[in-house]
């Protein structure tokens, strides 16, 4: 399976930024960088106090219409406009904007009503009524009514209205209207309504409307609504609508619409309204509508049209069971065939090739005769 693309993620990291925050931005691009004016009225010494104006450091309240190159606020922040040159900005305490707060680290608690956007990263509570933005990682409580979107880490409670985005490693609780995506591990409960994916491992409880994708291994509980796919194994509780299908192998409790996967092995119970199909064997129980197939079979297959397999050890169930190999146990169907039996095949016609003459083809009951 390929490498999960980035296209997701970067699509939500355009829905995540604002269009005031883009348009601010470009426009400081385009212009040389001057150094700030830091005109303040400030009430109070030794910079603790109450600040109206551009204060470059300050403890207590400090009001400013526009930020621009502040170094470092230790409690309550109020701003109106967008920040300029606010990169290295550290903020401890509660940060509220209108436009919403920018700036380099916060530590503590930001409120935008649009956005909120950090340069090295936010850890505590942050909330913006679009999007919130970190260069670097996330850690707290982040909430978002479009986009809630980090380029390093992600841990805690992250809740979007359409993408929640990890360019690291996703841990804790991870809601999307749309999307969850880590293009790292993801581990925790992630829900999405549309998919949930990461293009490293998820362990944990992943749900997705459309479907759960992992580019690594899947551990926990995985449900899609169409499909749950790895690129390695599959481990746990699993279920998709339509299919789920694991590059490794299968092992747990796996349930699909249609189709149960393994390029590996699959073990325990996996159940599918077509085919349990292993490229390496079945071990457990295998129920499929219409096809159970493995390179061997440990167990119990059970399919109203056709098993087929290498070698068996244990019962199948099916209107044709087909051994190619060495069948070890009991076949039930309306004709059963094996290479070579060792067990008892019972149906309307029962083929041992490994039987001499009369015997190697009888109806109703057929054992191997040495």
């Amino acid at each position: 399976m390929a490498r999960v693309p980035r296209a997701a993620a970067v699509a939500l990291v355009v829905l995540a930024w604002t269009p005031m925050h883009l348009a601010a931005q470009d426009e400081q691009d385009e212009r040389p960088h001057h150094s700030p004016g830091y005109h303040a009225l400030n009430l109070g010494a030794g910079g603790v106090g109450v600040s109206i104006g551009n204060s470059r450091r300050w403890t207590g309240l400090r009001i400013n219409f526009q930020d621009n190159a502040v170094e470092r606020v230790t409690g309550l922040n109020l701003t109106m406009w967008n920040a300029k040159h606010n990169e290295t900005m550290e903020m401890n305490g509660l940060a509220v904007g209108i436009a919403g707060p920018v700036g380099g680290r916060f530590t503590g608690a930001a409120i935008g009503v649009v956005g909120a956007v950090a340069e090295r990263g936010f850890r505590g509570l942050t909330v913006a009524g679009l999007g919130a933005v970190s260069n670097g990682d996330m850690r707290g409580i982040s909430i978002a009514g479009l986009g809630v979107v980090s380029n390093g880490d992600m841990d805690g409670i992250n809740l979007s209205g359409l993408g929640t985005v990890a360019d690291r490693s996703m841990r804790g609780l991870n809601v999307a209207g749309l999307g969850v995506v880590a293009n790292r591990d993801m581990l925790g409960i992630n829900v999405a309504g549309l998919g949930a994916v990461a293009n490293g491992r998820m362990t944990g409880v992943n749900l997705g409307g459309l479907a759960v994708v992992g580019n690594g291994s899947l551990g926990g509980v995985s449900a899609g609504g169409l499909a749950v796919v790895s690129n390695g194994a599959v481990d746990g509780i699993s279920a998709g609508g339509l299919a789920v299908v694991g590059n490794g192998h299968v092992r747990g409790i796996t349930a699909a619409g249609l189709a149960v996967v393994s390029d590996g092995t699959v073990t325990g119970l996996s159940v599918a309204g077509l085919a349990v199909v292993a490229n390496q064997g079945l071990r457990g129980v295998a129920i499929g509508g219409v096809h159970v197939e493995g390179r061997w079979i440990e167990g119990l297959a059970v399919s109203p049209i056709r098993t087929r397999t290498w070698d068996l050890t244990g019962v199948s169930v099916a209107g044709y069971n087909r051994i190619k190999g060495e069948q070890h146990g009991i076949t039930i169907g309306l004709y059963n065939f094996a290479s070579s039996l060792h067990g008892v095949q019972l149906g309307i016609i029962n083929n041992a090739r490994n039987n001499r003459g009369l015997f190697r083809v009888l109806p109703f009951i057929n054992v191997h005769m040495d």
